[in-house]
């Protein structure tokens, strides 16, 4: 609702600056390394918002990425695009932060999305120049549409090949906490369109939760 008040928030709207800088101070509230992410890309300038929390491992350079769009189109207030992921990341990091990990995680999130991913090929990128080791990377995207209460209960994951590995430990997690989750994973396949795919074009492993 924090979100959504902000009305449509396409990239380069006040709504969206607004939206960041929310995104920003919520993180940073949780005790997170928090950063703007500055990129231009097709035109557009914007800045993605980035909270790290540091593995304790200090021999290990991996790095995972759960990760959501926070822009929208101009059509509406976007709760389910992306309103629902970005929630979804900034609850992970909420829970995530009050603990350690051996490996470092970032909490991400996107804008320029509704344009062409345009915001996280630029991380991506950046990230694959600055020799970044990302193992794994966790996209959510329109997670909270459903026509059917059925629907409601079905989770598409979509991964590619080299991503297949991911699929399977959502589904490990998923019958670990069944009772808890709820959900009957679908086994989607390929699709190339939202965020996942930036990561996927620079070689690393991604997947989609729709």
């Amino acid at each position: 609702q924090n979100l959504t008040a902000n009305g449509p928030r396409p990239t380069g709207s006040p709504a969206c600056v607004a939206a960041a800088e929310y995104i920003y101070n919520q993180f940073e509230n949780m005790g997170l390394s928090v950063r703007y992410a500055p990129w231009s890309n097709g035109g557009y300038n914007s800045n993605n918002v980035e909270a790290t929390l540091n593995g304790t491992d200090g021999t290990s350079d991996d790095i995972y990425i759960i990760c959501g769009h926070y822009d929208t189109v101009s059509a509406g207030p976007g709760a389910d695009d992306d309103t629902s992921g970005t929630a979804a990341v900034l609850t992970a990091a909420s829970i995530m932060s009050q603990y350690q990990f051996n490996h470092t995680i970032k909490f991400v999130t996107f804008s320029g999305e509704e344009q062409g991913l345009l915001g996280s090929a630029v991380y991506a990128t950046d990230a694959a120049n600055q020799g970044w080791n990302i193992v794994g990377v966790l996209n959510c995207d329109m997670i909270s549409y459903a026509i059917t209460t059925n629907d409601g209960n079905n989770l598409d994951v979509i991964e590619n090949t080299a991503s297949e590995w991911l699929y399977t430990y959502t589904a490990d997690i998923s019958t670990e906490y069944a009772e808890y989750i709820q959900l009957t994973l679908v086994h989607y396949g390929y699709m190339w369109g939202s965020d996942h795919n930036s990561f996927w074009d620079e070689g690393y492993d991604a997947v989609f939760y729709f």
